[in-house]
């Protein structure tokens, strides 16, 4: 099948939504799917697919877009709509709101994927239209709070489309290295016989940056690597941390293709979300319904997690078994947590060891292969 991903992303990205992008396109791609991203790609296209070592490739299509809010939008929604008709797909696919109600526009068969739930404006009204197209074929959901509270909001809109529940991913051959800890320590200069503690992704409000510093005032003999953040969130924790201590260590941005590395040297992995999680333009809370990238990839490292104790997140993790799962603003808990998993190596072992087992199922092409699944049949 000819299949067209639609996005109003600027790629390369240092947000997780480049990942989620470039992963599928590679996945669909994979399975057997002929796949043009159309996005704006500062980049040419075969440095783009080396920065997320995509193995599958695909051809990217260069859309520039104009950023001058809704009209911006508008210009680039005509570049995008003049580019595929150039090159009609069997199907578009699409995770943007504006790029969703393009594809209604053009009368094609798509498949949308849900990351956020509008309160309401424009990128609501927006929804209500794409899934009123007779063209949206399938709904994807991230996650099946998100589902649940979509199907609350829209009624019978969404609950008469087709739809799957098709959480994020990792790429798990980026994590089959049989390489010790130590390896990855050597080459990063980490110290190599510190009990390190790990987190990957941004500095944004919600994500825990606070529960990670405080753990690490308490814990001066465990080493806190935090991979990711940028601008004032990086400055602004680096300053905090050096007025306190030197056992946390900040990496900042670092490329997707090399952020495994840093999480095979950890031995343990933090994933501190608290119970509101805002996005980069601080505009709603998605931590409800969320399907953390992150997740997936320190589960694809078979490293202990510990994670908030959020209902949508127990979706995949489960207290004791692939991970500990503690309260998102207990202090104390995390502390005892880390503590725990510091002195007891076996636990660490268990809980990392079944992580990697359950991730089997959560790998990019089996996230394709469900969300494909008999597509062929409802594009009439």
């Amino acid at each position: 099948m000819n299949i067209a991903y639609l996005s109003f992303a600027t790629l390369p990205s240092r947000a997780a939504h480049g990942v989620n992008i470039i992963k599928m396109c590679e996945a669909l791609t994979e399975i057997g799917h002929n796949v043009i991203l159309y996005a704006d790609s500062r980049e040419p296209a075969q440095e783009i697919l080396d920065l997320y070592a995509v193995e599958h490739p695909f051809a990217v299509k260069r859309i520039r877009l104009v950023k001058i809010r809704v009209l911006g939008r508008l210009l680039s929604l005509l570049k995008t709509a003049s580019a595929v008709r150039r090159s009609p797909p069997d199907l578009l696919y699409t995770r943007d709101v504006f790029t969703g109600r393009l594809a209604a526009k053009l009368n094609i068969p798509f498949v949308f994927e849900l990351h956020e739930i509008h309160p309401s404006g424009l990128r609501d009204s927006l929804f209500r239209k794409l899934i009123s197209s007779t063209s949206c074929k399938r709904l994807i959901y991230i996650s099946y709070r998100m589902k649940k509270l979509t199907e609350e909001k829209y009624g019978s809109a969404v609950t008469a489309l087709d739809s799957k529940v098709a959480h994020d991913a990792a790429d798990l051959k980026l994590y089959d290295s049989r390489s010790e800890p130590g390896a990855f320590r050597r080459e990063l200069n980490l110290p190599e016989k510190a009990f390190i503690v790990g987190y990957s992704g941004s500095l944004f409000p919600g994500r825990g940056m606070e529960i990670i510093l405080h753990a690490a005032q308490s814990l001066p003999d465990v080493t806190f690597l935090i991979v990711g953040g940028e601008g004032h969130y990086l400055s602004e924790f680096k300053e905090k941390v050096d007025k306190s201590g030197g056992n946390v260590l900040f990496k900042g941005f670092i490329p997707y293709k090399n952020v495994p590395r840093h999480l095979l040297a950890c031995d343990v992995l933090l994933m501190p979300y608290q119970r509101k999680v805002l996005h980069r333009q601080k505009k709603h809370d998605t931590a409800e319904y969320m399907s953390p990238l992150k997740m997936f990839e320190y589960m694809a490292a078979g490293k202990a997690i510990i994670s908030s104790r959020i209902p949508v997140l127990e979706e995949i993790l489960h207290n004791e078994e692939n991970a500990l799962l503690v309260a998102p603003d207990n202090k104390q808990e995390w502390i005892e947590a880390i503590s725990r998993l510091k002195d007891h190596p076996d636990l660490a072992a268990k809980l990392g060891q079944n992580a990697r087992l359950d991730v089997q199922d959560h790998s990019w092409r089996r996230r394709a292969e469900r969300i494909m699944d008999k597509v062929y049949l409802i594009q009439d």
